[in-house]
């Protein structure tokens, strides 16, 4: 069972676009596959069909969206705007739930203490 999450991982590591910033993945993917105890020609098949997958999708997008670059790019710079407030918009919801729970909870405690305050507890003693 191994073997195949091992294999499967390789697959999906080496799927991406071969740029230097990812050549981590793949060597992460590669030293998964090593541990997992994949054999070297299935590594190099996972790898081989996924740059013959990888590879001319990224080239054909690359073409077809070359006369669009400017298009896409203002839309990329329009949708990291959306991101950027749906994010901060998040990041608010996340403080005020944080807050409104430890609030209850310092609450709570704090009626505890006055609950305890007044009654003499007697220590526990072990059984005799």
């Amino acid at each position: 069972m191994e073997a195949v999450q091992g294999f499967a991982a390789l697959l999906l590591g080496s799927l991406g676009v071969p740029i230097p910033e990812e050549i981590s993945i793949i060597v992460a993917a590669f030293l998964t596959a090593g541990n997992s105890r994949v054999p070297f020609w299935k590594s190099i098949a996972a790898d081989a069909g996924a740059a013959t997958l990888g590879v001319p999708v990224v080239f054909g997008l690359a073409y077809f969206f070359t006369d669009q670059i400017e298009a896409v790019v203002a839309d990329v710079h329009r949708v990291e705007r959306w991101l950027v407030l749906a994010g901060l918009l998040v990041l608010g919801v996340v403080l005020v739930v944080g807050v409104w729970r430890w609030k209850r909870r310092v609450g709570k405690e704090r009626l505890d203490e006055e609950r305890t305050e007044g009654h003499s507890l007697r220590p526990w003693e072990p059984p005799r």
